[in-house]
């Protein structure tokens, strides 16, 4: 069969088809408003389709770019808390050890006051003990007088020149008189003046001897030891040589009982203000 016998037939099966069926081409089943509206609005759909597919497109691509801004704003802000959080950290443990050895420091401050208050409270005792003591007025008993004469007659004639500073404690006048008279009883020529510069002396009984005068030296210790036994300040103050301190003192100064014929002395005797170490 040939191509044109082929068309032929189609031709004639749809013709008859068409009569068989009886429809009508000319008359459209469609409103042609309708269609006029569908051909209007269709490519105006396909091109709002178009523009809108690419604002959404668009507005996924800004979603997805803020979402990726977000996350890194969010990473950092975390990052940078997270390394606050760690420097605050730091810091409070830096605060909380300076607090520690702040407290340290205070209980150790509050150990050296108490032991300060301690000390003070000891040292104002001691002053009162001291104060006590330099109000009552030195003596001797007659025991220690007698103790004294004992060790100061080994050396019978000794010459002792008595020199009294008034100023200062208010015994001291009375007590080198006292002195003066356990001296003579014991067979020590004697010699006093009362000194009138306004100014005490060293604290205490202060006994030199002539250079060179080995007896003197020995009666001079004797005599120191006897008072320190009974309890009363003296000291050993060395040797003198000069002819000056020979008869009597070279300041103002007044003999006592006008022994104005006091021969020169082997020892010299300050009486001065009583200390608080022995009573």
């Amino acid at each position: 069969m040939t191509v044109k016998a082929i068309n032929a037939e189609g031709v004639a099966n749809t013709t008859k088809m068409a009569t068989e069926n009886q429809i009508d081409l000319d008359v459209s089943p469609v409103d042609p408003s309708a269609l006029a509206w569908a051909e209007y609005w269709y490519p105006i759909a396909w091109k709002g389709l178009i523009v809108f597919g690419v604002v959404t497109a668009l507005a996924a691509c800004g979603t997805i770019a803020f979402l990726l801004l977000q996350w890194r704003a969010t990473s950092i802000r975390e990052e940078h808390g997270e390394w606050r959080t760690a420097a605050l950290e730091v810091k409070a443990s830096v605060f909380n050890k300076a607090a520690a050895d702040a407290q340290k420091d205070i209980a150790r401050l509050t150990v050296e006051a108490e032991a300060l208050r301690t000390q003070t409270a000891e040292a104002q005792l001691a002053a009162r003990k001291i104060e006590e003591k330099l109000l009552v007025p030195r003596w001797l008993s007659g025991e220690q007088q007698g103790a004294i004469r004992s060790k100061l007659s080994e050396f019978p004639g000794t010459v002792a020149h008595i020199w009294i500073y008034p100023a200062g404690t208010a015994d001291s006048f009375n007590f080198a008189h006292l002195l003066e008279a356990v001296l003579q009883h014991s067979n020590w020529v004697t010699a006093s003046w009362t000194v009138q510069t306004g100014f005490p002396s060293l604290g205490g009984v202060l006994v030199r001897w002539r250079d060179g005068n080995e007896t003197a030296r020995n009666a001079a210790h004797a005599l120191v030891n006897g008072l320190k036994n009974s309890g009363v300040g003296a000291v050993v103050g060395g040797t003198f040589d000069r002819d000056g301190e020979s008869m009597g003192p070279q300041i103002p100064a007044v003999p006592v009982n006008n022994n104005v014929a006091a021969t020169p002395p082997a020892i010299i005797i300050w009486v001065g203000t009583k200390t608080g170490e022995l009573r």
